[in-house]
C-alpha cells in the first residue's frame, strides 16, 4: 500500500511538473511574441471576418480552461464599416479564451482548438432599406477579396459561452432573436460532411419574433437543455431530432430541421405533456395566446403537439398546434364545462394559399365531452374561424331534465316542473356577445311529459310534448301538445328571423302560432286576459346563460303573436258553438278579432274587432258580430237576453239573422257592463214566434180579451236598434202576427227609468184572423188605417205598464230623437 502511495505522488509529481514546465514556457514565449501573438489572431480573425477587429490586451489563462493552455484575450471588439451610424457593434466581449496548440503555435500553424467568451454581445443587424452587417460572416472570397492560401485547418472543438447576449435583429423581414446566454457549452465533432454540436444550454430567450408585427414566442423564457445538432454540410441542412429541452423548468420535445439555402426553410415539431394552459399560451405569440384564450382550461393540458414552419428569409410561417384533454374543467365565452375531454387544434392556414393571418385562422375541438350544470353535453366539432371578427360553428348535443333548465334560465316567466328534453343542433354565429351579424341555428330541441307553469298569467300547462325546430334564424314549433287547465291543446308555430331579432328588437318579432283543441273552455282560460303580472327571476337567481334568459323572457313578453285558432267545440258560460276558426292578433296586451267565424244555436257567426287594454281593470272592446240563421232563443240564452230584461230567450223563437255592431268595457274576465254599450243592431228574425210574453198578454187584456195572446207567430221581423246613453233606441217595426198587426217603436231604458214604447194597433185587427192565417209584411212604413195606440210607461214598481194612448204623444214627441238617434249611425267606433 506504501509503495502504490509512494508511485502516485511521484506520478502526479512529474504530471504538475511538466504541467507547471508547460505552462512556464508558453507564458516566456507569450511574453516574448505578444505582440506577434495578437497580430497573429488578428490575421487568423480578419481572414474570415470582414471587419475591424480590436484586441484589448492578451495574457495566458490559466484557470479558464485548465488544464489546457489558454490564451485570455481583453476587451475584443469588432465592428463593421458603418457601426458610426447604426450604433450596433457586431461583436464584443469583456474577455475571451483562446485554448491553443502550443506544437502548432510554433510551428506557425492554427493554433485554436477551443474558445469560451464571457460578458458579451453579437448583434447582426440589418436595417430597413437590407443593409446589414452579416456580411462580416462571410468569407472575404464572398466579398471580392481573393484568400490567401493556407493548409491550415481550423479545428476548434469546443466553444463556450457564459453571460453573451446574441441578437439577430433583422428590421426589413420584421425577425428579432434575442438571446441572453448566461451558460452554453458546445463540443464541436467536425468531419468532411457532418458537423455535430453537442451543447449543454442555460439560457433566457427574451424574444423569438418570426414576425414581430405579431409578437415573439417563448418570449422572456428561460430554456435549459442538453442536447446534440447536426448540420450536414452538402445539403446546407440542421437538423436535430428528439431533443429535450426545458422551457420555464417544463420538458419539452423538439424536432427540426433549419435549410440554409438559396430560398432558406425551418420546420420545428414540439411536443411536451401535463402542461398548464396558461404557461403554454404564454410561449405562443400574442396574437395565437389571444385566440386560444377565447377557452380557459383549469387543469394541465394532457398532450400538446406543435408543428412551425416556414421560411427563414421572411413571411408568415405556417402554424398548426393539437391538444388533448381528459376530465379536464373548460370555461369558454358561451359556457363553463366540468369533467370536459376534448381534442384541440389551431391552424394560422384554413385555407391553403391565403396570407397565414388571423382571418385564415381556426380554432377547433374535436370530440367533445363535457358537463355544463348537470347537463351532458358532447359534440362532434367545434371551429372558430377568422380570429379577427369570430365566427363560431358547433354541434351540440345533450339529454336533460327539463328541470334543470330552470338554474339555468333562471326565467322570471317560465318555471318548468317535470319532463324529459333532447338537443341536437348545430349553431353557426359571432362569437362575439349581443352582435347582430348573421347567426344561424339548425336542428331540433325536443321535450316529453313536461309540466310547465307561466307566470305571468298565472297558468299551468301539464302533459307537455313537441319539438322546437332551428333552421338558420327561423324557429318552428312542431308536435307541441299540453293540457291546459283542463284543455287539451296541439300546438304549432313559427317565429321568422327570430334569432337575428332576439338580441335587437324583440318588439319586432312575430310568431304564427296555431292551436288546436277537440274541446276549449274559454272561462279557465279567462287568466290570459288579465294583465300580466311582474314576475321575478326564480329561486335559482341570475341567469347562467347571460343574455338568453332575458331574451327568451323578452320575447315572451314584447314579441307580437298571430293566432290560428281551430276548435271542435268551444264554451265560454252559457255559449257553446262547434267548429271554431280563429284568427287573432295579440299585440302587447291587445287582442286583435281579425277573424273569428264558428257554428251556434243551428246557425253560423263570425266576429271581428278588438279588446284593447285600457288598465289593469278593463279592456275598451269594438265587437261586430254576424249571425245567420240562428236560432234566437239560444242565441239570447247564451249571452244572458243581452243584458237587458225586456225580453227574455225564454219568449222568442225564430230564426236570427243580425249584424252588431258595438263597443263597450270588458272585464278582464270577459264580463261587460251594458250600461257601458254604443251601437247597433240589425236583425231580421224569420218563423219568428212570441210565447208567454207578458207584455203582450197585457194588451190582451186592454184591447183584445178573447184572443190568445201567449202564443204569437209573426212575419219577418226587421229592425234596427240603436243603443247610447243605456238606452236602446227602436226604430218603428212592423208586426204581423197570426193574431193582430202591430207597430213598435220607443225607447227602451236599460236601467229601467226612461223607457217609453208606443204601439200602434191597427183596427183592422177587430177581425178575427183564421187558424191558417199567414200573416204578411206590407212595410214599416205603413201607416196601418185607422189605429189604436198603447204607450208603455214604467210603473209604480218598476216594471213596464202598457195604457192607452189616446193622442199619440210618443209620436210626436219622440220624432226629433229618432233624427239624433238616426244621425249617431255615422259615428259608431269600428272594429
Amino acid at each position: 500500500m506504501k509503495k502504490f502511495l509512494r508511485y502516485t505522488l511521484k506520478g502526479l509529481a512529474i504530471f504538475f511538473g511538466v504541467l507547471v514546465l508547460v505552462y512556464t514556457v508558453a507564458y516566456v514565449y507569450i511574453v516574448a511574441k505578444k505582440k506577434d501573438i495578437i497580430s497573429q489572431i488578428k490575421e487568423q480573425v480578419a481572414d474570415k471576418l470582414n471587419g475591424e477587429v480590436q484586441i484589448g490586451d492578451i495574457s495566458l489563462g490559466f484557470l479558464a480552461q485548465f488544464p489546457r493552455i489558454s490564451i485570455k484575450l481583453e476587451n475584443v471588439s469588432i465592428k463593421d464599416t458603418l457601426f458610426n451610424q447604426h450604433k450596433h457593434p457586431f461583436f464584443e466581449a469583456q474577455r475571451v479564451y483562446a485554448s491553443i496548440g502550443v506544437v502548432n503555435l510554433i510551428k506557425r500553424n492554427n493554433p485554436l482548438n477551443a474558445i469560451q467568451i464571457e460578458n458579451g454581445n453579437l448583434y447582426v443587424y440589418t436595417d430597413t432599406s437590407g443593409y446589414t452587417n452579416s456580411y462580416l460572416l462571410a468569407p472575404k472570397s464572398a466579398t471580392g477579396k481573393v484568400d490567401k492560401p493556407s493548409t491550415a485547418k481550423t479545428e476548434i472543438q469546443s466553444v463556450k459561452f457564459i453571460n453573451v447576449r446574441l441578437i439577430l435583429d433583422d428590421k426589413r423581414k420584421k425577425k428579432l432573436y434575442d438571446f441572453a446566454v448566461k451558460k452554453v457549452t458546445c463540443r464541436i465533432n467536425n468531419s468532411d460532411s457532418l458537423l455535430t454540436l453537442k451543447t449543454s444550454n442555460n439560457i433566457l430567450i427574451h424574444n423569438f419574433a418570426l414576425n414581430t408585427d405579431f409578437g415573439s414566442y417563448v418570449h422572456e423564457t428561460q430554456m435549459d437543455g442538453n442536447f446534440s445538432v447536426a448540420f450536414i454540410k452538402s445539403r446546407k441542412q440542421l437538423n436535430f431530432e428528439n431533443i429535450e429541452i426545458r422551457f420555464k423548468n417544463h420538458p419539452f420535445t423538439l424536432s427540426g430541421t433549419f435549410s440554409f439555402t438559396q430560398a432558406p426553410t425551418f420546420a420545428l415539431k414540439i411536443s411536451t405533456k401535463d402542461i398548464n394552459y396558461e404557461e403554454a399560451k404564454a410561449l405562443l405569440t400574442p396574437k395565437i395566446a389571444t385566440a386560444l384564450s377565447l377557452v380557459k382550461i383549469e387543469k394541465p393540458v394532457d398532450e400538446v403537439f406543435a408543428d412551425i414552419s416556414g421560411p427563414l428569409n421572411g413571411g408568415d410561417p405556417l402554424v398548426n398546434i393539437k391538444w388533448k384533454l381528459e376530465d379536464n374543467n373548460v370555461q369558454s365565452p358561451f359556457a363553463s364545462f366540468a369533467d370536459c375531454s376534448l381534442e384541440g387544434s389551431f391552424t394560422n392556414e384554413l385555407i391553403a394559399g391565403l396570407p397565414r393571418k388571423d382571418p385564415n385562422s381556426r380554432l377547433q375541438f374535436h370530440n367533445f365531452k363535457g358537463d355544463f350544470e348537470g347537463l351532458k353535453v358532447t359534440s362532434e366539432n367545434i371551429y372558430i374561424d377568422n380570429l379577427v371578427y369570430p365566427m363560431i360553428n358547433a354541434d351540440i348535443k345533450t339529454n336533460f331534465n327539463l328541470t334543470q333548465l330552470n338554474s339555468l334560465l333562471g326565467s322570471r316567466t317560465l318555471d318548468l316542473h317535470e319532463g324529459k328534453g333532447l338537443l341536437d343542433v348545430t349553431y353557426s354565429g359571432p362569437l362575439a356577445h349581443n352582435s347582430n351579424r348573421n347567426t344561424a341555428l339548425t336542428g331540433k330541441l325536443s321535450f316529453s311529459d313536461g309540466v310547465i307553469m307561466y307566470h305571468p298569467r298565472n297558468l299551468p300547462m301539464t302533459n307537455v310534448s313537441g319539438n322546437i325546430i332551428f333552421k338558420k334564424t327561423d324557429v318552428y314549433v312542431t308536435e307541441f301538445k299540453g293540457n291546459v287547465q283542463g284543455n287539451k291543446l296541439v300546438m304549432s308555430g313559427s317565429g321568422k328571423n327570430l334569432l337575428a331579432l332576439m338580441n335587437t328588437s324583440p318588439g319586432k318579432i312575430l310568431l304564427d302560432w296555431n292551436i288546436y283543441s277537440p274541446s276549449l273552455n274559454l272561462n279557465s282560460l279567462t287568466s290570459l286576459f288579465k294583465q300580466r303580472a311582474s314576475a321575478a327571476r326564480t329561486s335559482a337567481g341570475k341567469s347562467k346563460l347571460g343574455s338568453t334568459a332575458k331574451n327568451v323572457d323578452e320575447i315572451v313578453d314584447q314579441a307580437n303573436l298571430r293566432l290560428n285558432i281551430k276548435a271542435d267545440k268551444l264554451s265560454f258560460n252559457k255559449f257553446t258553438a262547434s267548429e271554431v276558426k280563429a284568427s287573432i292578433g295579440l299585440i302587447n296586451e291587445n287582442w286583435i278579432l281579425n277573424n273569428v267565424s264558428l257554428q251556434h244555436a243551428g246557425g253560423s257567426m263570425s266576429i271581428s274587432g278588438s279588446l284593447l287594454a285600457k288598465n289593469s281593470r278593463f279592456y275598451g272592446s269594438s265587437i261586430k258580430v254576424n249571425m245567420h240563421n240562428v236560432d234566437v232563443n239560444k242565441v239570447m240564452y247564451a249571452f244572458n237576453d243581452f243584458g237587458q230584461d225586456g225580453i227574455s230567450h225564454e219568449n222568442l223563437r225564430g230564426k236570427l239573422t243580425s249584424t252588431v255592431d258595438v263597443t263597450m268595457n270588458l272585464d278582464r274576465d270577459l264580463k261587460g257592463t251594458p250600461q257601458d254599450i254604443v251601437g247597433y243592431v240589425d236583425f231580421s228574425l224569420k218563423q219568428g214566434a212570441l210565447l208567454n210574453y207578458a207584455p203582450m198578454e197585457k194588451i190582451q187584456q186592454v184591447a183584445f180579451k178573447k184572443r190568445n195572446f201567449s202564443e204569437i207567430y209573426f212575419a219577418e221581423l226587421k229592425d234596427r236598434l240603436d243603443i247610447k246613453n243605456k238606452e236602446i233606441f227602436l226604430h218603428r217595426m212592423e208586426i204581423q202576427s197570426t193574431v193582430l198587426t202591430l207597430y213598435v217603436e220607443g225607447i227602451y231604458s236599460i236601467v229601467g227609468t226612461n223607457t217609453d214604447i208606443g204601439i200602434q194597433i191597427p183596427l183592422s185587427n177587430l177581425k178575427k184572423r183564421d187558424g191558417d192565417y199567414t200573416p204578411e209584411n206590407k212595410g214599416a212604413d205603413s201607416k196601418g188605417g185607422a189605429s189604436i195606440f198603447v204607450r208603455g210607461r214604467p210603473g209604480p214598481d218598476g216594471n213596464v205598464q202598457f195604457k192607452l194612448d189616446l193622442f199619440k204623444k210618443l209620436r210626436k214627441k219622440d220624432k226629433d230623437k229618432d233624427k239624433d238617434l238616426q244621425a249617431t249611425d255615422s259615428t259608431q267606433v269600428k272594429p
